[in-house]
């Protein structure tokens, strides 16, 4: 991708559709801000939860394992 074909597609009309079709399914998919994150259907929001997330995995994984 060009550097013009990538701006096109941010700054143009195309960006702006699925800029307003991506907050539209973040709204109707109960997101409150930015970073969220869903696990398993459970939402964690803010990058302060990462860590959660990754021992979340963690866990995910073990009991895969057993």
């Amino acid at each position: 991708m060009t550097r013009e074909e990538a701006a096109a597609a941010t700054e143009g009309e195309l960006g702006r559709r699925r800029l307003g079709e991506a907050n539209d399914a973040a709204i109707a998919a109960g997101v409150c801000g930015s970073p969220w994150m869903e696990v398993d259907g459970e939402a964690f929001f803010g990058a302060d939860r990462l860590p959660h997330i990754t021992w979340r995995l963690s866990r995910a994984r073990l009991s895969a394992k057993a």
